[in-house]
């Protein structure tokens, strides 16, 4: 019989509570999830390695979160925000560049979403309304189609703004 160092036990538990959140997130008991690798993480704060992994895990059970939530953006914000914060505490950890491609990826899915809002406001007359979404746009995807796309939008939608201004009359 070998006794085991405080770390091997430590590392042995650690990894079956790893297993718990893990199994969690199968059944997509996301929420479940997210709150036990948060507490792995923050329990195990003195070990970056550990905490590391629980505060990335927490981040990607709220992206799978978000892709079951179409409509809940606040999801994705969080997920955004977990993985932002995995990359302050750790930016050279060993899943930094994951989390960094993970925050680019959701924040396009995000711009996607604002410019189908857009549209709709677009569509309907609302010119304000599909500005605001075109910004949003913009400021979530800088260097991709959708931001050249909300750019040529917002543009021609000034000769409006002037329209509005000089006559005191929301455009329709």
């Amino acid at each position: 019989f070998k006794q085991k160092t405080a770390y091997e036990i430590g590392v042995r538990l650690v990894g079956s509570e790893m297993c718990i959140r893990d199994r969690n997130e199968r059944h997509k008991n996301y929420r479940h999830a997210v709150e036990a690798f948060q507490k792995v993480s923050d329990k195990y704060y003195n070990q970056p390695e550990i905490a590391s992994e629980g505060l990335f895990a927490a981040a990607a059970a709220y992206q799978k979160q978000s892709l079951d939530a179409e409509y809940d953006q606040g999801v994705t914000h969080r997920a955004i925000d977990s993985f932002s914060d995995y990359v302050a505490l750790y930016p050279d950890g060993k899943r930094a560049v994951e989390a960094r491609e993970n925050i680019r990826i959701m924040k396009i899915e995000q711009a996607q979403g604002s410019l189908k809002i857009a549209r709709y406001y677009e569509k309907k007359g609302k010119v304000p309304g599909a500005v605001r979404y075109y910004n949003e746009v913009v400021n979530l995807a800088r260097d991709t189609v959708h931001a050249e796309e909300a750019l040529k939008k917002i543009d021609e939608s000034k000769p409006l703004y002037e329209a509005e201004t000089e006559s005191g009359v929301t455009p329709q």
